[in-house]
């Protein structure tokens, strides 16, 4: 069962519910075909949450949902464990019985590090970027890094396009080291980039397994619309309080900047 939590006009949605009744919620209630889907779903028994839980055949009846949409998806996951790996099972399924192809694997390098005494220390955090049949994405604004370039190009014939270095698929940004309101929640630099990527302003961003939120806000600071759709109730309270903020504090700026006289 799906329940509207918030409804905030021309901006966007809160859903109450899981992923699988929310999908079809959306082709039937909000008809409007998203530009991108961000999916954040339990990693499977990373964290010592309850919920922290694979469910393959879940994830991937809401892949087959984006079918008639064919927009691109950024599923996140982790490397697992020895023996349990449902992330990489999860696009070996996606590969054989949808539509979907990994176009590419990013890898979020994060700044602080755990491990072990004769181990690797893991900074690492991996994402899926899926595309309809690994077709290429109709809307790519090229992202580029703050760090200029310093040179105009290795090749002649192809000249750089920026002054700025252009991100790849790893991405060297710092997490949220304290403060979090959901133990998995994403810095919102790592939010941004795919919306920034895909998405035009009034685009509609889909939100899944939302958690803290943080996608959705995002994508409302960068003038997005969203659907956010989590289970949890008092989690998906907290993305509605962070919504009111937001709006709350976009409408002050908006009167401050009415009442500067030239």
């Amino acid at each position: 069962m799906i329940t509207e939590l918030g409804f905030y006009p021309n901006n966007g949605y809160v859903l109450l519910g899981d992923v699988k009744e929310a999908l079809p919620w959306c082709k039937k209630i909000y008809d409007i075909t998203p530009a991108l889907s961000i999916a954040d779903p339990p990693y499977g028994d990373i964290t010592s949450e309850p919920w922290d839980k694979a469910n393959i055949p879940a994830w991937i009846d809401a892949i087959k949902e984006h079918e008639s949409w064919r927009c691109p998806i950024y599923w996140w996951g982790g490397i697992g464990k020895q023996g349990y790996r449902p992330f990489f099972e999860f696009i070996l399924e996606v590969e054989r019985s949808t539509h979907y192809r990994m176009r590419d694997l990013i890898t979020w390098k994060k700044k602080r590090a755990y491990g072990k005494a004769k181990d690797y220390l893991f900074i690492r955090e991996e994402c899926a970027f899926l595309t309809f049949f690994g077709n290429e994405v109709i809307t790519w604004n090229t992202p580029y890094l703050e760090e200029k370039r310093g040179y105009a190009g290795y090749n002649s014939r192809y000249p750089a396009k920026s002054e700025y270095k252009r991100r790849g698929n790893v991405w060297d940004e710092t997490e949220l080291l304290r403060d979090k309101l959901h133990p998995t929640q994403k810095a919102p630099i790592v939010c941004q980039i795919p919306i920034v990527t895909h998405t035009n302003p009034n685009d509609l961003v889909l939100d899944l397994y939302s958690g803290s939120g943080e996608t959705s806000i995002q994508a409302l600071k960068l003038g997005r619309r969203f659907i956010a759709v989590e289970r949890d109730k008092t989690m998906a309270e907290n993305i509605c309080k962070r919504i009111e903020e937001t709006l709350t504090c976009q409408s002050a700026v908006a009167v401050a900047r009415n009442l500067i006289i030239p």
